[in-house]
């Protein structure tokens, strides 16, 4: 079995100016990342039926419309320094729960695109994706996923705490919001240790590093529809990450809706799911509080109930 854990928290309007002024002009907070979440888990779903699926959040942010076969752990965190918080609750995560799984921490923005549990079969403490990028040639690994493995939980956990201890001592002051976990990851792998390497596996340390390439485990589409009309049927783990993420429910519908197991179970989830999504959206409209447009949401689940009606006539 595998664990996912994925990461979300509300930022304020001020947090993302920060994080667009910090030479990311592609965030945004509007998204209805609540949506991004329910279809990340749902991919993770058709290729790992038994496997846990956690968020993790701080102690404001709402959650609702999320399917409820997903944990919730909540931790006090800042949501104004997102990325740092983000190393944070995953940290403490890893080390206080016990897990006896392999585990998995991903982006909210991906889609799982195959199984992935043969990559547990081999042998490292953590692995990590990279991509040989010019605009992002100091930050050659990817913080939107990180492979930890059960068999050596104690040498991933001294890993991850090597991160958070270089990213608080080198790049809380300037990247608390954005980029500082990326910096801090090939710190501690060590740039030229990088750049050096005989192969994809390497000992940090304690610590032994599986790299893991972005074309196949962490592939970011092109930001236009046209670029996902075909299936990426040769990519393991699809990122929609910045503007992307307005296209990730298209995906989903497009090449994976139609492999997820339509049964009782899944239909009634879908409907408590817009029933929540309803409730707290009506309530936020009476009491004046911003709440993300629920649109893609309603638009994605109505495409669901009419596949699944589709293939109901169809078995029947």
């Amino acid at each position: 079995m595998l664990t996912f854990v994925t990461f979300h928290v509300d930022s304020s309007k001020e947090t993302a100016k920060k994080i667009y002024n910090q030479d990311n002009k592609d965030f945004r907070n509007d998204y209805n990342y609540i949506l991004l979440i329910n279809l990340l888990f749902r991919s993770v779903s058709i290729f790992h039926p038994n496997c846990r699926k956690v968020v993790l959040t701080d102690m404001n942010t709402r959650l609702a419309g999320l399917e409820d076969d997903i944990e919730v752990y909540r931790t006090s965190l800042d949501p104004e320094s997102i990325m740092f918080s983000r190393l944070v609750a995953q940290f403490n995560y890893v080390k206080t729960q016990q897990i006896d799984s392999d585990i998995i921490l991903i982006d909210s923005d991906m889609l799982v695109n195959a199984n992935l549990e043969h990559l547990f079969e081999e042998d490292f403490s953590v692995a990590l994706t990279y991509r040989y990028l010019e605009a992002v040639k100091d930050m050659p690994i990817n913080g939107g996923i990180i492979f930890l493995s059960r068999d050596r939980k104690q040498e991933a956990i001294k890993f991850l705490e090597k991160v958070y201890q270089i990213y608080q001592e080198k790049y809380l002051k300037d990247y608390q919001s954005w980029w500082g976990d990326q910096y801090a990851l090939i710190d501690a792998i060590g740039f030229d240790n990088f750049h050096s390497r005989q192969s994809d596996v390497m000992l940090v340390d304690e610590q032994k590093i599986k790299l893991l390439d972005c074309e196949i485990y962490n592939f970011s589409p092109g930001r236009n529809p046209n670029s996902i009309v075909r299936e990426h049927k040769d990519k393991v783990i699809l990122h929609f990450k910045g503007s992307r993420k307005k296209i990730m429910p298209l995906y989903w519908q497009a090449h994976l809706s139609n492999k997820e197991n339509f049964n009782l179970s899944r239909l009634l989830i879908t409907l408590k799911t817009t029933l929540s999504l309803i409730i707290s959206w009506l309530w936020a409209k009476w009491t004046g509080e911003n709440y993300p447009s629920i649109n893609q949401f309603f638009i994605t689940y109505k495409r669901d109930f009419k596949n699944w009606i589709k293939r109901a006539i169809q078995v029947y």
